[in-house]
């Protein structure tokens, strides 16, 4: 699928990806869950932000497996907003 080529990897290769970075309190059921709390919830995130893209090329690139981590809902939405 197009997904697929621009991750580039499976869903299957791309889980396994993300679990291999899991913190002990990580669990597909807590992805994407916030309270505003660490270790609460997880979101997938890009590692080199996608508003740094200038290009389309640049998106792609970025949506690549090797991009995207899991992080703590709490850095992801309220620490890494404040930076910017």
């Amino acid at each position: 699928s197009k997904t697929e080529q621009i991750l580039g990897c499976s869903y299957d290769e791309f889980k396994l990806h993300l679990e291999k970075q899991f913190e002990p309190w990580m669990n597909w059921d807590n992805r994407g869950l916030y309270n505003g709390t660490e270790n609460y919830g997880w979101d997938i995130d890009h590692i080199i932000p996608l508003d740094t893209a200038k290009t389309e090329e640049d998106i792609i690139r970025l949506n690549h497996y090797s991009n995207l981590q899991p992080l703590c809902s709490h850095i992801n939405r309220d620490i890494k907003k404040h930076k910017n």
